[in-house]
């Protein structure tokens, strides 16, 4: 079994930063909010580390 590629995005949303990560085939594997630019990156990347049976397949509010 290979590695999942994934890619992450972050982008500004009214006060807080939006982030999500996708797939290969560009499904949304996981996103949510963060109030700032550096804690967005931080959560995306989390998603990175996770095996690939955990990630979430939902959007994240932020806490």
């Amino acid at each position: 079994m290979g590695e999942t590629m994934l890619a992450y995005a972050i982008d500004q949303a009214d006060n807080d930063w939006r982030w999500r990560v996708f797939d290969i085939d560009g499904q949304l594997v996981a996103g949510g909010l963060a109030p700032t630019q550096p804690q967005a990156q931080s959560a995306a990347i989390q998603v990175f580390a996770q095996p690939p049976a955990q990630r979430l397949r939902a959007v994240v509010g932020r806490a």
